[in-house]
């Protein structure tokens, strides 16, 4: 992280912010350059630009087997770091900045000073509900970010690594001078689910617009995590706690698939979207370049309506148009779509088979064609396992969590999955357990905060 933008942005954001939202109508006050008001640290994390955009899955998403570039559309790719990405490249970022890192901390830092803030006073001000609101949203933000930063720079967790191998440096102060060493693996998701748990208890139950969390967000990011855990029965019962507050599905039979992005200025009203973040339209993963995976557009079947709403032709290539944020750049926030699976693969891994297929289907029918939509119907526990994989694969495209997915099946010899990509006669492989589905420390944080590097 830039130590100047960082210092500039902590001390004059609520002053000289104008927030990009409409919603928000924050007005400019150039005298007041210190928040202390309950009203300063909501606008701090009211502001989209910092909290919402350009979230951390740029890494995830450029590494995963979603897409893939033609020689020609990779070679005129300017970002090293993005190019040397997609190949998964020993040394991938250089001396460079890394957005997904940098961002992440950038956020964690302003969640911290709000937090630090909602705890003055010997913590008085959590009496009253406009703090309580603000100390909830900051705890969701810090949790959510530390969660996006474990799926990319640390080890998948495993039974036999959780206290031996390295997590995140984890910073709960908004002092960047002072040193954070790394943590192991099991005090990384210890930091998450404890941040979420307090985010649940004092986040409202209804958000007055998406880019704020919601009670359901929170649950939904403890379920997430539980999942990553392989900790299926609270994973379940997280995923339980979200779906009783927000269950609601769009169905698809309703939506017209012919706009360009059939989801615009639709996303305030989407009765899915707990809280909504999107990822940055970088070059390597715009639609200019990409052509969507032939083996993913393979797996739906007749008659199911995301073929359309999500993809479209463009100059010769199949291009993704299905992004709730509805326009060029990917929704990756948290929806009720992807808890119903969540639930689904973890009622699964608890034997219960039946309950796994009714979230499946419950799902399917609002993606399929009302006149060809059939139940699946089995008792196979593979069978079924099989399924909500590929439902996972086809519902939650270019939503970042297909690369947190394919580290955890990874670890189950029948799931494993090697990525190939070919380019200028070379063929790039990602294995199953590689260390590349482990992505390297940014250079500056290993030299200013003596960090040891992940192996490569």
């Amino acid at each position: 992280m830039k130590l100047q933008k960082i210092l500039l942005s902590s001390v004059l954001l609520v002053g000289c912010m104008s927030c990009s939202e409409e919603f928000l109508e924050v007005k400019r006050n150039i005298s007041q350059v210190v928040p202390y008001r309950s009203e300063d640290f909501r606008a701090i994390l009211d502001y989209t630009s910092v909290m919402n955009v350009a979230s951390s899955h740029e890494l995830g998403a450029m590494g995963s087997d979603e897409f893939y570039l033609t020689e020609d559309r990779w070679e005129i790719i300017k970002s090293n770091y993005q190019k040397q990405g997609y190949i998964w490249a020993d040394n991938p970022f250089g001396e460079s900045d890394v957005p997904d890192w940098n961002n992440a901390y950038y956020r964690i830092l302003h969640a911290n000073l709000c937090i630090d803030a909602c705890l003055k006073e010997d913590g008085k001000r959590l009496r009253e509900k406009d703090w309580q609101d603000v100390y909830g949203n900051a705890m969701f933000i810090r949790a959510w970010n530390y969660y996006q930063l474990a799926q990319e720079f640390v080890p998948p967790l495993t039974a036999d690594n959780a206290w031996e191998k390295l997590g995140l440096p984890i910073r709960t102060d908004y002092d960047i001078t002072l040193a954070a060493p790394r943590s192991t693996i099991e005090e990384t998701y210890q930091a998450i689910l404890k941040d979420s748990r307090i985010a649940a208890s004092y986040l409202p139950l209804s958000a007055l617009v998406k880019y704020r969390p919601n009670r359901p967000a929170a649950y939904a990011l403890l379920s997430k995590t539980y999942l990553q855990m392989q900790n299926y029965p609270k994973a379940k019962d997280y995923a339980d706690s979200c779906l009783q507050l927000q269950s609601e599905l769009l169905d698809f039979n309703v939506i017209d698939a012919s706009p360009t992005y059939p989801f615009a200025g639709t996303h305030d009203k989407n009765p899915e979207i707990m809280f909504l973040t999107n990822m940055d339209n970088i070059p390597v993963t715009t639609r200019s370049r990409i052509d969507m995976d032939g083996e993913l557009l393979n797996l739906y079947e007749e008659g199911d309506l995301r073929r359309d709403i999500y993809y479209a032709p463009l100059s010769g290539k199949t291009v993704f148009k299905g992004s709730y944020r509805g326009n060029p750049q990917y929704f990756t926030g948290l929806a009720v779509d992807e808890i119903y699976l969540i639930r689904a693969e973890s009622n699964l891994r608890t034997g219960n088979l039946q309950d796994a297929l009714g979230d499946l289907n419950w799902l399917r029918k609002h993606r399929i064609d009302a006149l060809t939509y059939e139940e699946l119907i089995s008792s196979d526990e593979t069978e079924i396992l099989n399924w909500i994989i590929e439902e996972k694969r086809k519902e939650l495209v270019f939503r970042g969590t297909r690369w947190e997915d394919l580290r955890r099946w990874n670890q189950f010899p029948s799931l494993q999955k090697t990525i190939r990509r070919e380019l200028n006669g070379i063929v790039y492989e990602l294995k199953p357990n590689s260390n590349k589905y482990t992505w390297p420390i940014p250079f500056n944080e290993i030299e200013q905060g003596k960090l040891e590097q992940n192996p490569r």
